[in-house]
């Protein structure tokens, strides 16, 4: 299974975060009940930490982003085995 998530922010402690508890709760379900984890992240969203963490860094596979993602973040991120997508 294959899940796609949207988040309000993503750093390499913090994984993808969000501002909602419900919605955190919820993520981390389906993040349970996934084999595939695809985040899509624009890059305003890079470097930044909301409420919550629903994804760890570590569980991530895959990142769907722009152009204007940080190269030093992503780096870090390939060297964790994340592929990153850029379109």
């Amino acid at each position: 299974r294959k899940v796609f998530f949207g988040e309000w922010g993503i750093s390499i402690k913090e994984g993808l975060t969000d501002v909602n508890t419900k919605e955190i709760k919820i993520k981390k379900n389906v993040v349970f009940r996934s084999k595939t984890i695809i985040g899509l992240i624009d890059s305003s969203k890079w470097g930044k930490v909301s409420f919550g963490t629903f994804v760890q860094t570590e569980q991530l596979d895959i990142i769907i982003t722009d152009e204007k993602a940080p190269e030093e973040i992503e780096k870090k991120l390939k060297e964790k085995n994340i592929t990153i997508l850029k379109i």
